[in-house]
């Protein structure tokens, strides 16, 4: 309880400098989803479960896995500048993350394997205000500080395979880890003309953490010529006793450490599914339409961490589209072959009342002799919840995709003499 009123109350009254992820992801059971997905999926505002790339690797769909006879990577990371705005006043934090790491590699046959890592909820929050009073009689200072580390991150491997029909399906088994540190202080302190001092100080740390196994499934049907439908399910696996928890807190009238016994606790992930279609009119466009659910009604841990009483499934939306000018590359000039790239998405929190608007743009710049795409992507976004009044987070983000492909089998060269 007093974890979510120092949270609260540091939302409601914010009036000093911090450094967050989001101060919204305070009040979720694993923090801030991240949208982790490779560069051409995150220029078109993370929309492409439909979509046949093979740089978008399994991150959507695991069906995409089984598309290329090649070796295939990609690679994400995301600088994001976040303006927190409320009543009082406003507060401009950055932070620098790296989301995602994803290889393919070629069985032959239509067949391939992938091994992937994605952040998929990023915890991390570390947030200071400060009230101080100065009077002829008196001089009062109070702190809030509130720090917390960590999030959930997925380890991937899977297998995939493409039907002489085009029809791809794909398999993942992911090894779910999470961990937070969360740490919360309150201190008074007062200073009197005649030299008398006190000072009130609590400090109040958790430190959770629990494995889960998960799988994933994945289709991609070609139902016309042009068009490609696409759904990906993912599911974790009840983790009993896996999860872990300690507390540890401190007042300036104990002046000692004390310490709870460690607790396991058992866990069950929310599930979520996605949908899509992708229409490709010409060899120049392409266009994506997503939708997607988490089901967090299922989500459990035995009630040993807090989870909030207005949690909710959440659904969200995601438009994309993608255009090259030039279907020739062999005789087009290197502009014409950069992928110019566009999207925008909703996205419902998992707090009731809460949601996030993120548009996006980007540019896959082409590596000489297909060697790769270099993928830059420019969002911006608002997170905002009714819930606290006149509270908003204006979302700028900066994302760099690394992308490489190789023959995995090549025929020697063959010379004349």
């Amino acid at each position: 309880m007093k974890k979510r009123y120092l949270a609260g109350l540091v939302i409601l009254s914010l009036c000093a400098a911090g450094s967050a992820q989001s101060l919204l992801g305070a009040h979720l059971p694993l923090g801030m989803p991240t949208h982790a997905v490779g560069g051409p999926s995150a220029s078109m505002a993370g929309s492409g479960t439909a979509v046949i790339d093979e740089y978008l690797g399994a991150t959507l769909n695991p069906a995409n896995m089984a598309i290329g006879s090649r070796a295939a990577f990609s690679a994400l990371v995301s600088y994001d500048n976040v303006k927190i705005k409320d009543n009082y006043g406003s507060s401009s934090v950055s932070g620098y993350s790296p989301k995602l790491l994803s290889l393919i590699l070629p069985l032959g046959n239509s067949s391939n394997l992938s091994f992937a890592m994605q952040k998929q909820y990023d915890a991390n929050l570390n947030f200071f205000t400060s009230d101080d009073t100065s009077t002829s009689t008196t001089e009062i200072k109070n702190t809030i500080e509130l720090q917390n580390r960590g999030g959930l991150t997925s380890w991937q491997a899977g297998w995939g395979y493409r039907f002489k029909n085009r029809m791809s399906v794909g398999f993942i088994y992911e090894k779910l880890f999470f961990n937070s540190e969360s740490r919360n202080t309150f201190e008074s302190s007062s200073v009197y003309p005649n030299g008398t001092k006190s000072r009130d100080y609590t400090s109040e740390t958790k430190i959770s953490s629990f494995s889960s196994n998960g799988l994933r499934l994945g289709l991609q049907i070609p139902v016309h010529e042009k068009v490609t439908a696409g759904t990906s399910v993912q599911y974790a696996l009840y983790a009993k006793e896996t999860g872990s928890l300690t507390r540890e807190y401190l007042h300036s009238d104990d002046n000692k450490l004390n310490e709870d016994p460690k607790k396991k606790f058992s866990v069950h992930l929310p599930p979520s599914v996605s949908a899509g279609l992708c229409y490709e009119p010409n060899n120049k466009w392409v266009l994506a339409f997503d939708l997607h659910s988490t089901i967090w009604d299922r989500y459990d841990n035995d009630n040993w961490l807090e989870i909030p009483d207005d949690l909710r499934t959440t659904f969200g939306i995601a438009l994309g589209t993608s255009f090259t000018p030039a279907t020739n590359k062999l005789s087009a000039a290197y502009w014409e072959t950069v992928r110019y790239r566009a999207g925008v998405r909703y996205s419902q929190l998992p707090l009731k009342e809460s949601q996030e608007y993120m548009a996006t743009l980007g540019t896959g710049l082409p590596i000489p002799n297909e060697g790769g795409l270099i993928d830059i992507i420019f969002g911006h976004g608002i997170r905002k919840s009714s819930k606290f009044s006149g509270y908003r987070e204006n979302v700028t983000k900066f994302e760099l995709g690394i992308n490489g492909g190789r023959s995995w089998f090549q025929k020697p060269a063959t010379r004349n003499y």
